[in-house]
């Protein structure tokens, strides 16, 4: 009988104890999202959105953790732990932890920012001599669409001076704003 006892203390002991590292654990996770966020900006939706992943991921890595050790029973105790861990975490380790990792993250992104530019300077080097052709490209475009606004306006007053030599010194566009008058008051000329 003693040794049931000692046998279930001790599995609690080491329930209590695991459930402490996995608090430290999820604390540390959740630093790595800290640490993200300080190296590419946020805004409130991103922010809000990852906190929501972390409470998923936390649920179910504690849900695991009490299921692979006390068959899915959830202890008040085992809850408690997993917070005290993430509280010891968050006092003893997370303030050096995040500086090093936003160091470390920095120098990492400063390295491959540099490996890109010496790989892509080609390219820069190509753009720069491509830029002329594409501006006088872009001119000669912009010419002929002129020419052809220019075109069609031109168009348009011939034909509204065709319509003055036809009907008068009225042009079309008064033409129509009579017809419409006439039909409005009842005035139809066909009448």
């Amino acid at each position: 009988m003693m040794d049931a006892v000692g046998e279930l203390v001790r599995s609690q002991g080491y329930l209590f104890l695991t459930a402490l590292l996995l608090g430290a654990a999820l604390c540390f996770v959740y630093d790595l999202f800290r640490v993200f966020r300080r190296v590419v900006p946020h805004n409130l939706q991103a922010v809000t959105l990852e906190d929501f992943l972390f409470w998923i991921l936390w649920t179910l890595a504690v849900m695991t953790m009490l299921d692979a050790m006390d068959r899915g029973v959830v202890r008040g105790f085992s809850l408690g732990a997993v917070f005290l861990g993430m509280l010891l975490y968050l006092l003893c380790f997370s303030r050096s932890v995040i500086a090093v990792l936003v160091f470390l993250a920095r120098v990492i992104l400063r390295i491959v920012g540099g490996i890109l530019k010496v790989l892509l300077a080609p390219a820069r080097k190509f753009v720069v001599f491509i830029r002329p052709v594409m501006r006088y490209n872009r001119e000669k475009r912009q010419k002929r669409r002129l020419a052809g606004r220019e075109k069609r306006r031109e168009a348009r007053q011939r034909k509204k001076a065709e319509a003055v030599k036809r009907h008068g010194k009225k042009d079309a566009g008064h033409r129509k704003q009579e017809k419409k008058e006439e039909k409005v008051h009842g005035t139809d000329r066909r009448g």
